[in-house]
C-alpha cells in the first residue's frame, strides 16, 4: 500500500500546487510545461522501485498481468506465495473469501 499512499499524497498536493503553477504561468510562461514534464519523468523513474511493483516483471499481455493479480491477492490472503493453476487459483480465492465472510 506504499505507492496507493502516495499517489495519494501527490494528487492532493497537485489539487494545491497546481492552480499555483498555472497563475505563474504569466511571469513564467514555460513554468507547467516543465513542472508536469519533470513530475512526469521522475515517477516514471521511480515506479520500478517501489515495494509493489519491485522485482516483478512486465507483462506482455492483459493474461499475465491478471494472473499477477491474482497471485499478489493469493499470497496476501494466505500468506504463502504458489503458483497455480488459473482455474484451481480462483476455486481457492473463492473458499478463502467466503471463510472470511463467515467469520
Amino acid at each position: 500500500m506504499t505507492a496507493d499512499g502516495f499517489l495519494q499524497s501527490a494528487g492532493r498536493l497537485g489539487a494545491v500546487v497546481g492552480p499555483l503553477i498555472m497563475t505563474a504561468r504569466q511571469a513564467l510562461p514555460l513554468l507547467p510545461p516543465l513542472t508536469y514534464g519533470v513530475i512526469l519523468i521522475v515517477s516514471s523513474f521511480v515506479l520500478p522501485f517501489l515495494p509493489e511493483t519491485r522485482g516483478l516483471p512486465l507483462p506482455d499481455t492483459i493474461q499475465d498481468l491478471e494472473n499477477q493479480r491474482e497471485e499478489a491477492a493469493y499470497s496476501r490472503l494466505t500468506g504463502r506465495k504458489r503458483r497455480v493453476r488459473r482455474q484451481e487459483h480462483v476455486m481457492v480465492l473463492s473458499r478463502l473469501c467466503s471463510q472470511a465472510a463467515r467469520s
